[in-house]
C-alpha cells in the first residue's frame, strides 16, 4: 500500500509533491496536538518515561503490520543512519514530554516549536540543503509568532523550559536525518527504529513497578499511542517530500492548535497575544508554500 501511494506521488512534479508533503505535516499537527493535550492531562500520574514506552510498544505494533511483517523493508539499507535517527528521536521525545510535565503546556509547546531556528542551519552546514530566501522571511514571522503565543517570562525559566529547548534542537537534527534517509530508506523502516528506542530506552528509569501499575490506566495510555503514531507516519512521509526547513516552518501551527485545545479541555487561558501569534504562524507558512517559480516570475 506504501509502495503503491509512494510511487503515484513521486510521479507528480516536484511542486505536487511538494504541497503534499507540507499538507501531511499539517495534518500532522492535528493528531500531535490532541496527543499533547492528553500527555498534560495524565502528566501528573505517570512519568514521561512510562508515556514514551506506551507510544513506544503500541507503534512496534502498528508498524510491521504496517509493513505486512516484511523485515527486509523493516531492517532498512542506511542501518547507521537509522538506529542515530530513531536513538535521537527517543531522546527528544523523552525531552519534550518531560517539559510537558514540568512546564504548563504552552512553554512546553513553545519552546519546542523553535526547532526550525536550528533545523537550516543544521540542515545548510550537514546535509548540503539548498537555502532559500523565502525561507529567512517566513523563520522570522514564525519566530515572532511563537514569542506572541508564549510571551516566556525569563524569571521562570525553570527545567521544564530547558527541556523544551533542548529537545528543539534534537528535533531539529532529527527533521534532517528524515530528509537524508529518505534517499536510502522507507517510511516504515524509519519509524520502525524510532519505535525500539521509545520502547528499550525508556524501560530503566522508572522501574517495572510503575510500568506494571501504568495498565491500569491503558486506554488513555493506548489513544496517545495511537494518534502519536499515526501522527508519526505523516509527519515522517511528509518530510520526504519538502525540505526539513519548509517541514519544520509548517509544523509550527501545532503550537496555536496545541493552545486552542488546552484551552478547550484543559482551561488555559487565551488572550489577543494568541490570536497575533497564530496569524504570524500561518503567513510563515504559506510562505514556504510558495513555488521556486511563482516566486522567479514575481522577482
Amino acid at each position: 500500500m506504501f509502495q503503491k501511494v509512494s510511487a503515484k506521488i513521486e510521479s507528480l512534479s516536484d511542486d505536487k509533491k511538494t504541497l503534499i508533503g507540507l499538507f501531511l505535516i499539517f495534518t500532522s499537527t492535528l493528531f500531535f496536538s490532541l496527543s499533547n493535550v492528553m500527555v498534560k492531562y495524565i502528566s501528573g500520574r505517570y512519568s514521561s518515561f512510562t508515556i514514551v514506552f506506551w507510544r513506544g510498544w503500541i507503534g512496534l505494533v502498528i508498524i510491521p503490520l504496517l509493513a505486512r511483517l516484511h523485515m527486509k523493508q523493516l531492517l532498512g539499507v542506511n542501518i547507521k543512519a537509522l538506529l542515530l535517527r530513531g536513538f535521537i528521536g527517543a531522546i527528544t521525545l523523552i525531552l519534550y514530554f518531560s517539559a510537558i510535565k514540568h512546564t504548563t503546556l504552552a512553554n512546553s509547546a513553545g519552546l519546542f516549536n523553535t526547532f526550525p531556528i536550528f533545523t537550516p542551519f543544521i540542515g545548510v552546514l550537514f546535509f548540503k540543503e539548498r537555502w532559500r530566501y523565502a525561507y529567512l522571511f517566513a523563520l522570522i514571522f514564525a519566530l515572532i509568532g511563537v514569542w506572541f503565543v508564549v510571551r516566556p517570562n525569563i524569571s521562570t525559566i525553570g527545567i521544564g523550559e530547558l527541556f523544551g529547548l533542548t529537545s528543539a534542537f534534537l528535533a531539529a537534527w532529527v527533521v534532517n536525518l528524515l530528509r537524508y534517509l529518505r534517499k536510502t530508506d522507507s517510511v516504515v523502516s524509519i519509524l520502525f527504529y524510532f519505535m525500539i528506542f521509545t520502547t528499550i530506552l525508556p524501560l530503566v528509569p522508572p522501574g517495572f513497578k510503575e510500568l506494571t501499575i501504568s495498565f491500569q490506566g491503558w486506554y488513555g495510555l493506548t489513544l496517545i499511542a495511537i494518534l502519536s503514531t499515526f501522527a508519526q507516519l505523516l509527519v515522517t512521509a511528509g518530510y520526504t517530500y519538502c525540505t526539513a526547513t519548509a517541514g519544520s516552518i509548517v509544523s509550527l501551527f501545532q503550537l496555536p492548535i496545541t493552545l486552542f485545545l488546552s484551552n478547550l479541555f484543559l482551561k488555559e487561558p487565551l488572550n489577543i497575544s494568541l490570536g497575533i501569534g497564530e496569524a504570524l504562524i500561518f503567513i510563515s507558512g504559506y510562505l514556504v508554500t510558495i513555488p521556486k517559480k511563482r516566486i522567479a516570475t514575481h522577482a
